[in-house]
C-alpha cells in the first residue's frame, strides 16, 4: 500500500508539473507568437503579370493593398498606387502597392520591437520630409525617428481627403496600435497573465484530485460489495 501510495502522489505531481506548463505556454503562446512571427508576403503575383496578385484591388489608375497590424493582422487602413499593369515591366520609379505596403509592415514590425523596448510611449508624429508629409515615430531610446508611411496624393485621392487629413487620421490610428502594443508587453500585463495561468493550473490539479478521490471512493464501495456478493454465496 506504501508504494502504491507513493506511485499515485508521483503521477499526480507529474500530471501537476505538466498542467502548469501547457497553461502558461497556452496563456503566452499568442503572445510570443504575435510578437515574433514575421507576416507573409503579399508580393508574389499571379501567374499573369497583367493582373494584380492576390490582395490586391485594381480601380483603374489606382490599386489598392490592406495595411494590417503586425500583432492580429487586423486592419489597419488601405494603401492606394497607380496602377501597374505589367509587373514583369513595371514604369521606371513606379512600385508596386503590394511591394508598399509590404515594406510599411515590416516597418511596422520594426515599430513593434522599438516600443516593447521603449520605457516611455512612443509617438506616432506627421512630419515633412522631401516635401511629401510622413508618419513616423519618436522614442526615448533612438535619436533617430523610424519612418513608417509616406502619404501620397493617390492615398488622399482615392480615401476622399486632403494629405494632412488622411495624414492625421492615419496617425490616430497608428498611435492606437503603438499603445496596444505596449499595453500587451508590459510587465503588468505580463504578471495579470502568470496569475491567470497559475489559477487555471490551480483549478485544473483541484479538479484532477477530486477526480481522483471520486474514483478512488467508487473503487473502495465496488470492492466492498464485491466482498459481500461474495461472502453471501459461500453462505
Amino acid at each position: 500500500m506504501v508504494i502504491l501510495s507513493f506511485n499515485r502522489l508521483q503521477r499526480l505531481t507529474i500530471r501537476f508539473v505538466l498542467i502548469i506548463v501547457v497553461t502558461i505556454a497556452m496563456v503566452f503562446g499568442w503572445g510570443a507568437i504575435a510578437h515574433s512571427q514575421l507576416p507573409s508576403s503579399p508580393t508574389a503575383a499571379s501567374n499573369d503579370p497583367h493582373k494584380p496578385p492576390k490582395g490586391v484591388t485594381r480601380l483603374g489608375e489606382y490599386e489598392i493593398a490592406d495595411v494590417n497590424s503586425p500583432l492580429d493582422k487586423n486592419l489597419l487602413f488601405k494603401v492606394v498606387s497607380p496602377t501597374v499593369f505589367n509587373r514583369d515591366e513595371p514604369p521606371e520609379g513606379s512600385l508596386p502597392v503590394e511591394v508598399r505596403a509590404e515594406e510599411i509592415t515590416q516597418r511596422l514590425m520594426r515599430a513593434l520591437d522599438r516600443a516593447d523596448k521603449a520605457k516611455q510611449t512612443p509617438i506616432i508624429s506627421v512630419a515633412t520630409l522631401n516635401n511629401r508629409l510622413i508618419l513616423q515615430l519618436n522614442d526615448n531610446q533612438m535619436t533617430r525617428s523610424l519612418r513608417l508611411v509616406t502619404v501620397t496624393e493617390p492615398d488622399a485621392d482615392y480615401h476622399g481627403k486632403t494629405l494632412e487629413e488622411l495624414a492625421q487620421e492615419w496617425q490616430k490610428i497608428l498611435q492606437a496600435e503603438v499603445e496596444r502594443i505596449e499595453r500587451l508587453f508590459s510587465p503588468k500585463v505580463l504578471s495579470q497573465r502568470v496569475g491567470q495561468a497559475l489559477q487555471i493550473s490551480i483549478g485544473l490539479v483541484l479538479g484532477s484530485v477530486v477526480l481522483w478521490f471520486l474514483r478512488r471512493t467508487l473503487i473502495r464501495k465496488q470492492t466492498v460489495l464485491q466482498a459481500r456478493y461474495c461472502c453471501g454465496r459461500c453462505d
